[in-house]
């Protein structure tokens, strides 16, 4: 056992090192078999790791110890229920796009499903799937109760966490990746008006 867990720390650290970026990703609901097709299409570029958090938390704390990887410890707070790593150079948003590709569908959504009064734009004619394939006539809605996949909780980069209010948001992500704020405009100082003198 002990074994294991130094493999895991030393596979860890080395991906750490390896990629500039850290996907955390939320994980309840998808199995093995998911993960595995997962793994088969990003292979070869993003690295998948999964792990339980007792295990996940100490290695992170480990590596950030190390000089110049102090920033690592903002992780910590994002290790927070079932959640796995995806180490990446790509960009994120492509990486997630090849992940949704793989959600796993169910019959019976887990999470009560509650459609807001609106315009839905379905036609009539769509409300005979009631019934027969509620899943169908969420999904024309945008409502997904009963497709699970990795879902993206925070994206690490460039010794920063994101949120997903930051990452829905380019004004406030471009700003954190460029390193700070932009700096403001300098005020054009105006001269003073040269005064004339008549003979």
């Amino acid at each position: 056992m002990e074994g294991k867990i130094i493999s895991y720390q030393q596979k860890l650290c080395w991906y750490l090192d390896d990629y500039t970026k850290v996907l955390v990703v939320a994980t309840d609901h998808v199995n093995n078999t998911q993960l595995s097709s997962i793994r088969y299409a990003l292979r070869g570029r993003p690295v998948i790791l999964m792990g339980n958090n007792h295990t996940m938390k100490p290695c992170v704390m480990m590596h950030s110890d190390k000089p110049g990887n102090e920033a690592y410890i903002k992780l910590i707070p994002h290790i927070v229920g079932n959640v796995g790593f995806i180490f990446t150079n790509d960009d994120w948003k492509e990486v997630i796009d090849e992940v949704s590709k793989y959600e796993r569908m169910i019959l019976v959504a887990r999470v009560d499903v509650v459609v807001p009064p609106c315009d839905t734009g379905v036609h009539q004619s769509h409300v005979s799937l009631v019934g027969s394939s509620e899943a169908a006539l969420l999904a024309k809605l945008g409502i997904r109760p009963f497709s699970y996949d990795l879902v993206l909780r925070t994206v690490y980069e460039n010794d920063s966490v994101f949120s997903l209010e930051e990452l829905e948001d380019p004004s406030k992500f471009d700003v954190a990746t460029s390193g700070g704020d932009v700096a403001p405009a300098e005020e054009k100082k105006e001269e003073p008006a040269k005064e004339s003198f008549s003979e």
